[in-house]
């Protein structure tokens, strides 16, 4: 039996070909990593403004989250707002919209895709500090007598997105080396 070895490597050209299909790769992977984090973002959006909740209802005065005024400029203290909350496993409710404002993305290079929601900026007594609000209802927490279960509106974007991340893989890439 004879054994017989090829390498295309050496081949100045076939190397040159496939350096180019490789830069042409990350481009592809680049632009199809801008793609999924836009439509993840999205998606965590939707799902926490308008997505279905099953959870408690509360009632809450509406200077809670934020001075609301009637036409003369008074405050109304006799009115309560209902506000249904998310059950566990469920993408947040929207009250205030700031986790929504806190999720973002960030592409680098054609190796990574960050995609999460940033800590709110709270104006207390000592400055502007970052909550853990959104690590919190993403992972949930437990304290001596108080519990919360996750709501992950993160995965669940990314749970629902997952084939189409797959997609804007496979056709980015094979759009960046085709044109070139």
């Amino acid at each position: 039996m004879r054994i017989v070895e090829v390498s295309v490597i050496k081949n100045a050209e076939v190397r040159r070909m496939i350096e180019k299909n490789a830069l042409r790769a990350r481009t592809g992977i680049r632009k199809a990593f801008y793609k999924m984090g836009r439509q993840m973002s999205a998606i965590a959006k939707e799902d926490i403004s308008t997505g279905v909740k099953t959870g408690r209802v509360y009632y809450y005065h509406p200077t809670v989250f934020g001075v609301k005024q009637t036409k003369n400029g008074k405050r109304n203290f006799n009115i309560k707002i209902a506000h249904r909350s998310s059950a566990p496993g469920e993408s947040p409710a929207k009250i205030t919209g700031a986790l929504m404002k806190s999720i973002s993305y960030s592409v680098r290079g054609a190796k990574h895709l960050e995609y999460g929601a940033n800590g709110i900026p709270i104006k207390g007594n000592h400055g502007i500090t970052v909550s853990k609000y959104p690590l919190f209802l993403e992972e949930g927490y437990q304290t001596n007598n108080k519990t919360l279960l996750p709501r992950p509106a993160l995965k669940n974007s990314i749970d629902k997105n997952s084939i189409n991340n797959t997609n804007h893989l496979q056709r980015e890439i094979f759009k960046a080396i085709i044109r070139g």
